[in-house]
């Protein structure tokens, strides 16, 4: 090789370092030339994780050959339209920014099976409660003039506890926090049943015809009836409260070792707060209230939730009764979420959320119909609400990123729903059938 064709090799050599070198060192800190743009730009990342695993992750449209869970690094920043795709679940989409130097995340994505329902009773059900959600449900059908009381748990398998020779009509069912104990009651009588292996059902001989509640502190109920308060120990009932004259007593509820009552009388409303324990230093307090439509709703992480039913508002106190923490007009249900403290209350046009953690709660408003919201439900995760409006499910991102993303369940007609404690399965009502659908 001639000089001349050596130094033209030399200067190639050092042009393309010159030249290659900076680009390089651009491209490992993560500049791309932005095409759209015309310009060298700084990347950003996206991280995504979804339950299951194993969804195929899309840009725009464009597979990228990658699953979740992953991070994918140098992805040039301006708005994507991200879709994640696993066979059997629905897509989830969402319109997300990637920025410059940043990284956005999709960690909480849960991917819900594709709508197929499976009948839980042959049988149309004469009554059944989905009133909240729980480990175990029941159903009662008739059949040859006979009543069928049927458990079903979690995993929608049931079991027959007992029978009844009738139609009968009302029933009420009352449980125990996790669920092992219950009881049955209706116009033929009281059944004290169990969850735990084996299931079974024995019809209780107590001296008393009609129940207005039943409240269970860990396995030990407590019963109102006959304006009394019961405890039942061994078997037998044992009277701890009775309603003075001129007084009725319309509701209780039982918190910290307390005792609280809803007394009315002729010329006051009142929440009394009595120790349980004879020999607690805790003393009684009481609260007057507007009027005499107050009801015990629930106990929230050492809470107090209460419905005026006269204006349908709902309020959270404090369990000294001196402090209400939030309240909320014309509600019509409600649903909490103790392993985060999320409390959720909806009207028949708009559905809030409320963080209780926070030392001072307030109000957002998560959405807005028209009219005809039924129901809403979390998903255990706090990432998702089940929703149902005029007839129809949905299922809603609690992620208000460019919107909240939603799956509408091709089923219409729907009158009750609830899921189970994991959300692994929906049961859902319609023209007195029960159904299930399995979620993931």
């Amino acid at each position: 090789m001639d000089i001349k064709k050596r130094r033209f090799v030399a200067f190639l050599f050092i042009a393309i370092f010159l030249i290659g070198t900076p680009i390089l060192l651009l491209f490992t800190a993560g500049y791309r030339y932005n095409l759209k743009k015309m310009s060298l730009q700084k990347t950003g990342s996206f991280v995504v994780k979804t339950k299951p695993s194993g969804a195929a992750i899309f840009f725009n449209d464009e597979d990228w050959l990658l699953s979740t869970p992953n991070r994918i690094n140098n992805i040039l920043p301006e708005e994507y339209f991200i879709s994640l795709r696993k066979e059997g679940y629905y897509d989830w989409q969402k319109k997300l920014k990637i920025d410059s130097q940043k990284t956005t995340f999709a960690e909480n994505v849960h991917l819900f099976k594709i709508f197929e329902k499976e009948p839980l009773s042959e049988e149309a059900c004469a009554d059944f409660d989905l009133s909240e959600k729980k480990f175990n449900f029941y159903t009662v059908f008739n059949k040859n003039k006979t009543d069928f009381f049927l458990l079903i748990n979690g995993s929608a398998k049931s079991k027959l506890l007992f029978s009844v020779n009738g139609e009968i009509s009302d029933w009420q069912v009352y449980w125990n926090e996790n669920q092992t104990n219950g009881l049955v009651y209706s116009k033929a009588g009281i059944w004290r049943i169990k969850t735990t292996i084996p299931r079974q059902a024995e019809k209780l001989s107590w001296p008393i015809t009609e129940i207005d509640k039943v409240e269970f502190v860990e396995e030990t109920p407590y019963v109102l009836a006959n304006q009394k308060i019961y405890r039942e120990q061994s078997g037998r009932l044992t009277e701890i409260y009775r309603a003075e004259n001129f007084e009725k007593i319309s509701d209780f509820s039982i918190l910290e070792n307390n005792l609280f009552i809803i007394k009315n009388s002729l010329t006051k409303n009142i929440l009394l707060k009595e120790p349980l324990d004879l020999n607690s230093t805790s003393i009684s307090k009481s609260l007057e209230l507007k009027d005499d439509q107050f009801q015990f709703l629930d106990k929230i992480n050492g809470r107090l939730l209460l419905q005026d039913k006269k204006t349908s508002t709902i309020y959270v106190l404090n369990s000294e009764i001196d402090k209400i923490e939030w309240s909320q007009k014309e509600s019509v249900g409600y649903d909490f979420l103790p392993e985060k403290n999320y409390l959720l209350v909806f009207t028949g046009q708009e559905i809030y959320f409320v963080d209780l953690s926070k030392s001072e709660a307030s109000t957002q408003l998560l959405t807005r119909y028209g009219n005809g919201v039924q129901k809403a439900l979390w998903h255990f995760s706090g990432n998702y609400v089940f929703i149902l409006h005029q007839g129809k499910l949905a299922i809603w991102e609690m992620d208000d990123r460019n919107g909240h993303f939603s799956i509408i369940i091709d089923e219409s007609n729907i009158t009750d729903f609830t899921v189970d404690e994991n959300s692994e399965n929906l049961i859902f009502a319609k023209e007195q059938f029960l159904w299930n659908y399995e979620l993931n």
